[in-house]
């Protein structure tokens, strides 16, 4: 594990996110709890949705052989 990010919702309703996460260009955020790993990250913004009151909590996983050589 390299780095966490949290990201919640104090909203009753829910919202759209949309993150600059290029500088982890090729890492995979995986959700802790459930152990879900979400699209990969790319030069585009990331974006989410959160439900009502709801947080989600990842760990950035690095680039593999196989997919540094892809």
């Amino acid at each position: 594990m390299i780095d966490q990010d949290r990201l919640c919702s104090l909203s009753r309703h829910a919202r759209p996110a949309e993150l600059d996460l290029s500088e982890w260009l090729g890492w995979t955020p995986v959700e802790l709890f459930g152990d879900t790993r979400f699209p990969r990250i790319t030069r585009h913004p990331y974006q989410l949705s959160l439900g009502p009151y709801m947080f989600l909590w990842f760990r950035l996983e690095g680039p593999g052989p196989a997919e540094e050589r892809a």
